[in-house]
């Protein structure tokens, strides 16, 4: 419930639909801990301008605040104005607007205030209708109430058993105004109820000045904040000019550490030199093949050494790289041999041909193997180095299509390397570490895993597909090659804490960093980690495959405490904006957009120019035009600069009309200890739950809400919970919610 109590109001008004959005929110118990307060006082010059502009423009000093923290609320939950005051049913003799998509362009600040003032007479008085709504399990929905009777939002909150965030403006003396932020049965970070309190005094001195200016999306920014969110949380920058290329470091390592091991699979090694030697042999190959820089090259092969090279190969040419996955049906690999425009397939070992694959005998394609790649010349590896350029495309990654057909996403060298840098970085790698390359070829980290090792002389352990999905073999092999940096998504993760339950092994002793990514990491599940490794830290690690796989990393002690764990702080160079559907910069704390700029930002979809247009977008960022790429994840910044994951675009729903991020859920249900794993799906307009528990017991609906009455307001309960053995994945490991549907 969010409470507005202003100077002079006569009536108490109902307003639902904003405390539920308000973000970082939480319920408390009212026994365990006080009301969370926070006062600010206006000075001298803000509280005579507010007294001079309600004289003039002959506005109540209530109706000033509350149009002005109503406004701000809004804009602050990225919502509609009329998505409230549309709720007060015939109250409102006309729906009011706030949102880019809505509102009109012209309407300045002194008619919306006289709008809402107008409105305000005929609203409905709140102590006789309480609740304007209630939830899909009967229970009240939190409501927005302006308040005038002194006790009434205790008395409200204990007859309806929900928090409070109260706002109250009041003046003392003649002198100034004091403004009070109160939460009851509820919490917020004290740095954000800070920040409300900055935006609400900002925005009364930008109204009260100049009270016809047109209201804009910059005026929610005060100025200590706007300078931090138009330049993206940038925490750091990094050159790259001094890293080497791709051919240059080959030559590099080849020369200064030539006989150690750079690539392990199974029984057979390749140390550095002979790495170099066998990719400027295939370099040579593919040019003799006619290849030329741009051209794509398809790699249709299992994840061995031979791939390893001829993935190398394809890169230090200036040809872009393609994989395939054998494993894929054959209609997908066609479809992806098509969109890529391939001009070569490079097939090796025990592949078979690929015009046999279904869908493929009719493709114009030139197929050619590894061994007949390697029996041509060798290319010049000093040529290759100059003529090389970070600007051209190295590899086409292919993710699914809204549409059915997959996008491949370009990604340039330059901002394959910045990912590159940002991982050697974070993880401290030196030649002394054993990575293990466990990703399929067609899965974004699989490049980062090959090359990381390269770079920084650390040898590389290819981990056969087949060993992937035999926990315990992976978990031996990791043993046995003192394997120090892994990376899996928190499914599989699961997984292997289901063999760990049944062992007393510690397999992973000798890692020093286990990364994560690709799902949300929950509380638990890195709760189950630290019980298992309390040494060793985690690295929540995210980012969309068109900017270069990973954009922030966040790294996790056992002494991490938190209800969600946030997706961390950008890479350098790395700029990350949350944006609203106008591709306008929201608030400090707001939930919207993640967006991101900089060199990691890849080129767009091959020969898919609406769907490039679409998620590769112009803004206007300090009134610069500047180069975004839009994820269609939601997130927002928290109090401390780091950034936290709220879901997918298409993981928000709304049910009886309320916006609901399905992701927020899994995150609370999460915390449960009896818990594993947890995914929320949408259908019928009802909210459906399904988890994985590590015990037996079987728990009733009621048993669950029980459980989690206190953690999530009644509007975010499923209305059914299903317990399943295991959930269902998809290839890269990652929970299927379209077998749930």
């Amino acid at each position: 419930m969010v409470v507005f109590h202003p100077v002079l109001s006569a009536n108490p008004i109902c307003l639902p639909d904003l405390t539920m959005n308000l973000p970082g929110f939480c319920r408390k118990d009212p026994a365990q801990a006080d009301d969370q307060i926070y006062s600010c006082h206006f000075d001298a010059t803000l509280s005579q301008q507010v007294r001079l502009f309600c004289q003039q423009q002959q506005v109540p000093a209530d109706m000033l605040f509350f149009s002005i923290h109503l406004a701000m609320l809004s804009r602050i939950c990225n919502l509609s104005v009329s998505q409230s005051l549309c709720h007060l049913g015939s109250g409102a003799a006309q729906p009011l607007a706030w949102s880019q998509s809505d509102w009109p362009a012209d309407i300045c600040w002194l008619n919306f205030i006289r709008e809402v003032t107008r409105a305000g007479t005929t609203w409905v008085d709140a102590v006789e209708h309480p609740v304007a709504s209630s939830g899909q399990n009967g229970q009240p929905l939190p409501v927005f109430v302006w308040e005038p009777l002194p006790g009434f939002v205790q008395q409200l909150c204990a007859a309806m058993q929900t928090p409070a965030y109260v706002v109250s403006v009041a003046s003392p003396d003649s002198a100034a105004y004091v403004c009070e932020f109160r939460l009851f049965r509820g919490q917020l970070p004290q740095m954000q109820l800070q920040c409300y309190a900055e935006t609400f005094q900002h925005l009364l001195a930008v109204v009260t000045a100049n009270p016809h200016g047109l209201i804009a999306a910059e005026q929610f920014h005060p100025p200590r904040i706007l300078q931090q969110l138009e330049l993206g949380w940038q925490f750091h920058t990094a050159s790259l000019d001094t890293m080497p290329s791709l051919p240059e470091i080959l030559l590099m390592q080849a020369n200064t550490r030539g006989s150690d091991i750079a690539f392990q699979c199974e029984q057979t090694q390749l140390t550095f030199a002979q790495c170099a030697r066998q990719v400027f042999l295939l370099a040579g190959g593919l040019q003799a093949a006619g290849v030329m820089a741009g051209d794509r090259v398809a790699v249709y092969c299992e994840r061995d050494l031979e791939w390893v090279v001829i993935q190398l190969a394809c890169m230090i040419t200036g040809a872009v790289y393609v994989p395939l996955d054998l494993r894929f049906p054959p209609a997908r690999i066609a479809q992806m041999i098509l969109h890529s425009a391939a001009r070569l397939v490079v097939t090796a070992g025990d592949t078979a041909d690929l015009t046999a694959v279904p869908g493929c005998e009719e493709l114009d394609i030139r197929v050619v193997s590894y061994a007949a790649l390697a029996a041509g010349p060798c290319a010049d590896p000093k040529q290759l180095c100059q003529q090389f350029s970070p600007l051209q495309v190295a590899y086409i990654q292919f993710t699914s299509g809204t549409t059915g057909v997959p996008k491949g996403a370009m990604v340039e060298h330059l901002g394959m390397m910045n990912h590159l840098l940002a991982k050697m970085t974070e993880l401290e790698l030196s030649s002394k570490d054993v990575i293990a390359q466990t990703a399929s070829q067609c899965f974004d980290v699989s490049i980062w895993q090959v090359l990381a090792g390269l770079y920084c002389g650390a040898r590389t352990v290819i981990f056969r597909e087949e060993m992937i999905w035999d926990l315990l073999s992976l978990m031996q092999m990791s043993a046995d090659n003192a394997v120090t940096i892994l990376e899996v998504v928190p499914s599989y993760l699961e997984l292997l804490f289901d063999v760990h339950e049944l062992s007393d092994q510690r397999y992973f002793s000798a890692l020093r960093y286990l990364v994560v990514t690709g799902e949300r990491l929950t509380v638990g599940q890195a709760a189950r980690w630290f019980k298992y490794y309390p040494q060793i830290p985690l690295v929540n690690a995210y980012g969309p495959t068109e900017a270069s796989d990973d954009i922030t990393h966040f790294k996790i002690n056992r002494e991490f405490q938190a209800e969600r764990i946030p997706i961390g702080y950008p890479i350098a160079n790395a700029a990350i904006y949350i944006l609203d559907e106008s591709l306008a910069l929201l608030p400090f704390g707001s939930v919207g957009e993640i967006c991101v700029a900089g060199p990691c930002v890849g080129r767009g979809y091959i020969n898919a120019p609406e769907a490039t247009a679409r998620a590769f977008v112009t803004a206007l960022i300090s009134g610069q035009p500047t180069r975004l790429y839009r994820t269609g994840d939601f997130g927002r910044w928290l109090p401390e600069g780091g950034l936290e994951y709220y879901g997918r675009r298409d993981e928000q729903v709304k049910v009886m009309g309320i916006r609901i991020e399905l992701t927020e859920i899994e995150q609370q249900l999460s915390v449960l200890d009896w818990i594993k794993d947890v995914a929320v799906v949408c259908r019928d307009n009802r909210l459906l739950c399904y988890y994985t528990s590590d015990d037996n017991q079987v728990r009733s609906a009621q048993a669950i809400r029980a459980d989690i009455d206190q953690m999530l307001p009644a509007h975010l309960i499923p209305a059914r919970f299903h317990r399943l053995d295991k959930m269902p994945v998809n290839l890269n490991g990652k929970i299927n919610k379209a077998q749930l549907c």
